[in-house]
């Protein structure tokens, strides 16, 4: 239910920045719940799951956000709420956490490039519309000047027909 309230809330307001908090918040709920109630210890992975899903966003913030909380909750769980979860060997903690810093790492760097990528993206685009407008306006003016001249081609057309039909006049009336 509460995942639906959270959901039903972020839809209603997509624009605001902070849905994003939110959504990522409900998305480490549900990762969490389904670690808690599965006693398998490679749960862990659907932690990255998470962490990969924030990259989406293309926002260095909620991928930060959601890289920490999920550090921290996976912490919590193992140290507090479900001791049984925690690992076995010396070395699989720090292994876990190294994985999860990395990953959230890429994912951060990810949205950075993502986002520099989208924003060369729009400029570009600026640039291509402005030189389609320009285009525009010299085939407006080529188009112009061309009816410009045919209508100048036709009047002197007219004209010459005119002055043809005027001299074979003057020459019959001069034989």
């Amino acid at each position: 239910v509460f995942c639906f309230v959270n959901f039903a809330i972020v839809f209603r307001h997509l624009d605001r920045p902070w849905t994003r908090y939110v959504m990522m918040s409900t998305v480490i709920l549900v990762v969490l719940t389904c670690r808690m109630v599965t006693p398998v210890k490679e749960s862990v992975a659907m932690m990255y799951i998470a962490v990969l899903f924030a990259f989406f966003y293309n926002d260095l913030g909620v991928a930060l956000f959601t890289s920490i909380t999920c550090f921290l909750a996976d912490l919590l769980l193992i140290l507090v709420v479900r001791p049984d979860l925690f690992p076995e060997g010396s070395s699989t903690l720090p292994v876990r956490y190294f994985s999860f810093f990395f990953v959230g790492l890429v994912a951060v760097s990810g949205s950075r490039g993502t986002k520099k990528l989208l924003s060369l993206v729009l400029d570009r685009n600026d640039t291509a519309n402005r030189n389609a407008a320009r285009l525009e306006r010299t085939f407006q003016e080529i188009r112009n000047a061309s009816d410009t001249l045919h209508e100048n081609t036709t009047v002197l057309r007219v004209e010459i027909r005119q002055t043809g039909a005027n001299t074979e006049g003057i020459t019959t009336s001069l034989e």
